[in-house]
C-alpha cells in the first residue's frame, strides 16, 4: 500500500482532531497500518455498538449451517410462537427470519428520530419484554417489502438462535465463532431478552472481517459456510441512507464490499477486490459518524491500496506514517486552572434525577484541588470514575454486576463559574453532558450521538 496516502490519511485525523479511536488497515493478511489516540491502544476493548448486528447475521449463518434454522425463509413464529401468535394481526405472523435479517420485517420503527418517550428504541430499552414491544408495534408495510432500521430485530434473531440451539447466545457465539478465531477474552454483557453489548479490540474486529475475506475461514479451518458469506453480504435491499443497500445485517457502501456499522463510526470494512479488511474505532457524532468514515475509504485507504502489485520501497512515506502513528498515540496535557466557587459547593452533593432516556438515576462529584471525580447512578448502583481536570482521561473498570459498560473514563472542564462539561467514553462510546449549577438545582443536557439534545432537571433536595 501506498505509504504516503495512508500518512496523509493520518495527518488528516490529526490536523482535524478528528475523534477516531483506532485504525486496523489490514491487506493481504498483513496489518499494513495501525494507529491509536489516548487512552485507546491494541489492548483496550471498544464497544462495537450496532456492528453486533452483524455479529448475530454471523451467528445465525452458523445455526443453519448446523442445522438449527432451517433458512431465511423460515417463520419467525415457528420458533417464537409467543411473538406472533398472541398478536392481533395475523400479517405479522408470515414475518420470516429474511425479513428480519434485511430489516423488512414492515413493523413501525423511528429509533432514528429524538430519544424521547416516542422513540421505538426507547420504549424497547424500557419495556419488561422487548420482544413484545417489538411485535406489538402496528405493522405499516408488507413484510420483505421496505427496509426500515430496527434495532429489535436482532434481539428476536438472537433469541431464535437460543430456543434451537439450547444455549445463551454468548454460549454459542464463543462456541462456534470467537474461540474459534483465537478470542477468548470475550466481554460480552446482556442477553437477547435485555439487549446485547459486545466489546472487541480493533484487532478481533479485524479478525471478524478476515474471516469475511477469507470465505468463512480461519487459521485454515471452516467456521462458516462460504454459501453464508456470499449470501449475507449480497445486497438484498435499498436502504434510507443514500447510496447505501443492505444484506443480512451487513451494509453495502457505494464503494465496493461490505461493512459492518456502530453507532460512533465503529466500523468492519471489507473490500474483496482489494483483499482488504479495515476496522475504524471512534467517537463521531452526526453527520460525521457516517461520512468520516466513507472519506477514509474514498479519500485515503482505497487510492493506496491501488496496487495489485509490490510498490518500490518508500522509507520516506514510511518514515513519516510512523512519525504520525506515534504521534497521534501521545496524549496532551494541558494545565488545570484553578477552580471556580462551583466546585467546592457542589463537591460531594449528590443529585437526583428525574427518568431520562439514558437511565442515569443521580450523580455526585468530588473536587479536591486539582484531581475529580464522578459518582453515576445507573439502576440504584453507584459507580465512582475519575475526571481528567488535565484534558486526559482515565479508564476505569466498572465493577457492580449488571452494568451495560466494562470500563468508562471522562475528563471535564469549568467552562464558567457555574457550567461544568464532561466528556464520557462508556467502553469507548463517547457521550457528552453539559452541567449548569444553580445552588441544589442542576439542569443536565445530555448531547446524543445523533445530534439530539436532552435537558434533565435534577436536585439536591
Amino acid at each position: 500500500m501506498d505509504s504516503t496516502r495512508l500518512g496523509d490519511l493520518l495527518e488528516q485525523i490529526d490536523d482535524r482532531r478528528l475523534p477516531i479511536h483506532g485504525l486496523v488497515i489490514v491487506r493481504n493478511g498483513a496489518i499494513v497500518a495501525e494507529a491509536y489516540s489516548p487512552p485507546f491502544d491494541e489492548q483496550l476493548a471498544h464497544d462495537i455498538a450496532s456492528c453486533e448486528k452483524t455479529v448475530v447475521s454471523v451467528l445465525t449463518g452458523i445455526a443453519i449451517d448446523r442445522g438449527l434454522l432451517a433458512g431465511v425463509d423460515l417463520h419467525v413464529a415457528d420458533v417464537l410462537p409467543e411473538t406472533s401468535a398472541s398478536v392481533s394481526d395475523p400479517h405479522k405472523r408470515v414475518i420470516t427470519l429474511g425479513n428480519l435479517l434485511t430489516m423488512t420485517a414492515g413493523l413501525a420503527s423511528n429509533e432514528w428520530q429524538p430519544m424521547d418517550a416516542d422513540n421505538t428504541w426507547v420504549q424497547m430499552q424500557r419495556s419488561a419484554d422487548r420482544l413484545k414491544s417489538v411485535f406489538d408495534r402496528p405493522l405499516i408495510e408488507p413484510p420483505g417489502t421496505a427496509w426500515s432500521y430496527d434495532s429489535g430485530l436482532p434481539d428476536v434473531v438472537g433469541l431464535m438462535i437460543e430456543r434451537t440451539s439450547s444455549l445463551s447466545l454468548k454460549e454459542f457465539a464463543l462456541s462456534f465463532l470467537f474461540r474459534p478465531l483465537q478470542i477468548d477474552d470475550l466481554c460480552w454483557r446482556g442477553s437477547p431478552a435485555t439487549g446485547i453489548s459486545i466489546t472487541l479490540t480493533p484487532r478481533e474486529m479485524a479478525k471478524l472481517g478476515s474471516l469475511f475475506l477469507d470465505r468463512g475461514t480461519w487459521d485454515g479451518k471452516r467456521v462458516i459456510s462460504s454459501a453464508w458469506v456470499a449470501s449475507s453480504t449480497a445486497a438484498h435491499v435499498d436502504t434510507r441512507v443514500e447510496g447505501n443497500r443492505y444484506g443480512n445485517f451487513w451494509w453495502i457502501p457505494p464503494y465496493g464490499g461490505y461493512a459492518a456499522w456502530g453507532d460512533g463510526g465503529q466500523r468492519i470494512i471489507v473490500n474483496p477486490e482489494r483483499n482488504l479488511v479495515v476496522v475504524l474505532t471512534a467517537g463521531l457524532g452526526y453527520p460525521e459518524m457516517d461520512t468520516v468514515p466513507d472519506e477514509i475509504m474514498t479519500r485515503y485507504v482505497l487510492p493506496a491500496a491501488e496496487s495489485r502489485g509490490r510498490l518500490p520501497d518508500n522509507p520516506v512515506g514510511l518514515a513519516r506514517l510512523q512519525a504520525l502513528t506515534r504521534r497521534l498515540a501521545q496524549p496532551h496535557p494541558e494545565a488545570v486552572p484553578p477552580l471556580p466557587a462551583t466546585a467546592a459547593t457542589v463537591s460531594g452533593r449528590a443529585y437526583t434525577l428525574p427518568d431520562n432516556s439514558i437511565g442515569l438515576e443521580g450523580f455526585a462529584f468530588h473536587f479536591a484541588g486539582q484531581r475529580a471525580s464522578i459518582s453515576l447512578r445507573f439502576a440504584g448502583r453507584l459507580q465512582e470514575i475519575p475526571v481528567g481536570l488535565d484534558n486526559l482521561y482515565r479508564p476505569t473498570r466498572v465493577e457492580p454486576a449488571g452494568l451495560t459498560y466494562g470500563w468508562m473514563a471522562a475528563r471535564g472542564r469549568w467552562v464558567s463559574r457555574t457550567d461544568f462539561t464532561l466528556d464520557l467514553l462508556m467502553s469507548g462510546l463517547a457521550r457528552r453532558f453539559d452541567f449548569a449549577f444553580d445552588g441544589v438545582r442542576v439542569i443536565v443536557t445530555y448531547h446524543g450521538s445523533r445530534g439530539e439534545d436532552e435537558p434533565i432537571f435534577g436536585s439536591s433536595e
